[in-house]
């Protein structure tokens, strides 16, 4: 589970990384190279979820959406598939460009885009969960920012065509809402799995120097001539943070 944490998190920033590229006019104006640079990046990422959000078999992480029969799980693990999808209707659809199958793929690509929208909607509730589970403060103040943010920017889409068709002189307050919540978005992500896999580090280190201390206590205590068992607990398994 650490490492899968720390796999997300990695992900999460180079994701972060190539969207600024993008944003800024820095990434490879070549449409096959920065179309595979943007298909790598989302499917790390979405292989980063996958694992991120594998089951943890503990009463209270059930009850926080964490276990096996978890609809919003399974929500934020699965739909993180539509990015790179995506990513390949979309460059396939500017190869096509005049042809008959472009606007075809060009919303199907948005409509892809969409659904991985969901997905980080689903996947900022399950940080949410997590946070609450592990009863850390700090991951549960990114958790619940970046789930504001997340809602915020469709919000802020609907703001944007109601005030174009009524007051079209605010449309910049929209506009400027949507800007703040999709850098929210980007930065809070990596805060919140980062957050989440520092903890997850530090249970386990605590978890090692028990062990440690039990087994010096064995030691002190046990008759001569028999053996103490060391247990290891470095394991990849649901921790009992709660």
């Amino acid at each position: 589970m650490r490492r899968a944490a720390w796999i997300a998190a990695s992900a999460a920033v180079a994701s972060l990384a190539w969207r600024g590229l993008v944003v800024t006019g820095v990434a490879p104006t070549d449409p096959l190279v920065g179309g595979s640079i943007g298909l790598l990046v989302e499917t790390v990422w979405a292989a980063g979820i996958f694992l991120f959000a594998a089951p943890i078999d503990d009463a209270e992480a059930v009850d926080r959406g964490l276990g096996p029969r978890s609809n919003l799980r399974r929500a934020a693990r699965f739909l993180q598939l539509a990015w790179p999808i995506g990513v390949v209707l979309d460059r396939g659809g500017a190869f096509l460009i005049g042809g008959p199958l472009h606007p075809v793929l060009e919303w199907s690509a948005v409509a892809a885009w969409g659904i991985g929208f969901a997905g980080l909607i689903a996947f900022a509730l399950l940080l949410v969960g997590w946070a609450d589970w592990m009863e850390d403060e700090d991951t549960a103040k990114w958790a619940r920012l970046y789930l504001w943010c997340v809602a915020g920017v469709p919000a802020a889409a609907v703001l944007f065509v109601v005030l174009a068709a009524l007051i079209a002189p605010f449309m910049l307050l929209a506009a400027l809402l949507a800007v703040a919540c999709g850098l929210g978005l980007l930065f809070l992500m990596p805060l919140s799995i980062l957050s989440i896999a520092r903890h997850l580090d530090w249970a386990v280190a605590w978890q090692d120097r028990q062990e440690a201390k039990d087994l010096e206590l064995q030691e002190q205590v046990r008759p001569r001539g028999t053996a103490v068992r060391a247990t290891s607990s470095r394991d990849e398994g649901p921790l009992p943070l709660a």
